[in-house]
């Protein structure tokens, strides 16, 4: 199985320090991502995860390594193994700007995610994904604009920094929309969350 082998779950490591070993190996030899990639087609759910976590956590340091890999972890968004779908949602959030064309067909699907999924990584991933897209260009600051308006309000705004750095962008390439932003991010000023306030007076000091 070469590098799927070394895995945590084909090693029986529950500590997955095996992963990470993977993770530096995939990092200094990036040709070994496509044997990974086959993993991700495993019936076995924990090599899938196990995978899923190596183009993540490359992604966090290549992301245009792991971009070519995105259509392929994107349908694992929907996997029965929270773990895999985790994964793939912070993997694909992490090459979002490399790839408009999968997240604008995701955007539907992210938005009920930001809306709706009880997972906090899963939020987290998708707002994360519309905001980076957000930032590539006047269309995609359209198509993403809803979705990080509902991450203000879903879930009293849990997801509302990373909502924030894709207002801006909004703000900058749709400057219609600038002082309807500035008002929504000026309510999380005294938010009980000190990540959402820090990110709201960030938010503000780029809106101008």
């Amino acid at each position: 199985m070469g590098i799927l082998s070394e895995l945590s779950s084909a090693v029986g490591d529950r500590t997955e320090a095996a992963n990470r070993r993977v993770i530096a190996q995939c990092l200094k030899e990036p040709e070994l991502l496509e044997e990974i990639a086959g993993g991700l087609e495993s019936v076995d759910r924990r090599l899938v995860a196990d995978c899923a976590e190596v183009f993540c956590e490359v992604a966090a340091e290549r992301p245009d390594w792991v971009a070519p890999y995105a259509e392929r972890l994107a349908p694992l968004a929907h996997h029965k193994a929270g773990r895999v779908r985790w994964e793939a949602m912070r993997a694909i959030s992490r090459v979002a700007d490399r790839v408009p064309e999968l997240i604008e067909a995701m955007i539907s699907d992210l938005r009920t995610i930001t809306r709706g999924d009880k997972s906090v990584i899963m939020r987290d991933g998708a707002v994360d994904a519309l905001s980076r897209y957000a930032c590539l260009g006047p269309e995609e600051a359209v198509l993403a604009y809803p979705g990080l308006c509902d991450a203000l309000e879903a879930f009293a705004g849990k997801q509302a920094h990373h909502a924030m750095p894709g207002l801006v962008c909004v703000a900058l390439y749709l400057p219609t929309h600038r002082e309807a932003i500035r008002g929504a991010v000026a309510t999380f000023l005294e938010d009980k969350r000190g990540v959402v306030r820090r990110a709201a007076k960030r938010a503000l000091r780029e809106l101008g």
